[in-house]
C-alpha cells in the first residue's frame, strides 16, 4: 500500500479486486470479489470525520487485497457492500487513532468496521521452517501490543517508540489499521476489546486479532500459518 491522501472507495457497481497472492500458480490470480459498492456511505464518511478531509474514489480504484483477502471468507458470496478507507502513510499515528475515533458513529448506523493488517509484518525476515512459531522480538512487540490494546488501546499510537518497532512494522502500512480499532475502542469508552485470534506464523507474523464490543466463541486447536508455502521467497509472498 503506498503512501495516498486519505479517500474512501466506494465504486457504484461491482468492484474491481486489485492485488493477488503470488504465492499461487498464475492460474489462481485472478481472483473475483464482487462485492457491490456504496457511495452514499463514502460521503458519509467524508461527512462523519469533519473537518479532517476524506475524499471520494467511486471509479478509478476497486478494493485491494487487504479488503478482500479478509471478506471472502467472511461472507464470500460477496452480497455486503463495501467502502474502503485508504490510508495516508504520510501521518502520524495520532493522526490515524484519532480519525479512527471520529468513526465511532457509523457504528451506530449499523456499519461493521473491519481494520485489516497486521500488528507485526516483517516479510523479510519470515522463515518458513517456523510455521507456527514467533521470534523473541516478535513475542516482546505483539505481547506489548495486546497489553495495551486490552487495556488503554489509546495507548497504541506510542509504540513507535517500542524497541523493537522497526522489526515488527518495517513499513507501518499493516500496523496502521490497529489504530482505526484503537481510536473506535477509545472513543467508545466501552473498553471491551477482546482477542479473537491469537498466534505467529513464520517468525516473523503475528496473527493476533481483536473484536470490539462482541463476544466469539473460543476456538480450540488452530495455529498461526495460514498455508505451506515454504517454496516461495518472503518477498513474493501475500501474506
Amino acid at each position: 500500500m503506498g503512501v495516498v491522501p486519505p479517500a474512501v472507495r466506494a465504486v457504484a457497481e461491482s468492484a474491481v479486486v486489485l492485488g493477488v497472492a503470488r504465492v499461487l500458480p498464475a492460474s489462481q490470480w485472478p481472483v473475483q470479489y464482487p462485492a457491490p459498492g456504496l457511495p452514499e456511505l463514502a460521503a458519509e464518511v467524508s461527512d462523519v470525520v469533519h473537518p479532517t478531509w476524506v475524499g471520494a474514489d467511486l471509479d478509478s480504484w476497486g478494493i485491494d487485497h487487504g479488503t478482500w483477502s479478509v471478506l471472502v471468507h467472511a461472507f464470500p458470496d460477496a452480497s455486503i457492500p463495501v467502502v474502503q478507507l485508504s490510508i495516508n502513510a504520510d501521518k502520524g499515528f495520532d493522526y490515524h487513532l484519532e480519525l479512527g475515533a471520529k468513526l465511532a458513529p457509523l457504528r451506530e448506523h449499523g456499519v461493521l468496521i473491519v481494520a485489516s493488517g497486521n500488528v507485526v509484518h516483517n516479510l523479510g525476515g519470515m522463515d518458513w521452517k517456523l510455521t507456527d512459531h514467533g521470534f523473541d522480538w516478535a513475542h516482546r512487540f505483539d505481547e506489548d501490543a495486546k497489553a495495551r490494546m486490552l487495556g488503554d488501546p489509546t495507548e497504541m499510537a506510542s509504540l513507535d517508540a517500542h524497541g523493537d518497532f522497526h522489526l515488527a512494522a518495517p513499513t507501518p502500512d499493516h500496523f496502521i489499521p490497529s489504530l482505526y480499532l484503537a481510536g473506535l475502542a477509545g472513543a467508545s469508552g466501552e473498553r471491551d476489546t477482546r482477542v479473537l485470534v491469537d498466534g505467529y506464523a513464520y517468525g516473523s507474523l503475528s496473527m493476533t486479532a481483536y473484536t470490539l464490543g462482541m463476544r466469539c466463541p473460543d476456538v480450540p486447536g488452530g495455529s498461526g500459518s495460514p498455508q505451506d508455502a515454504s517454496n516461495a521467497p518472503p518477498d513474493a509472498s501475500n501474506i
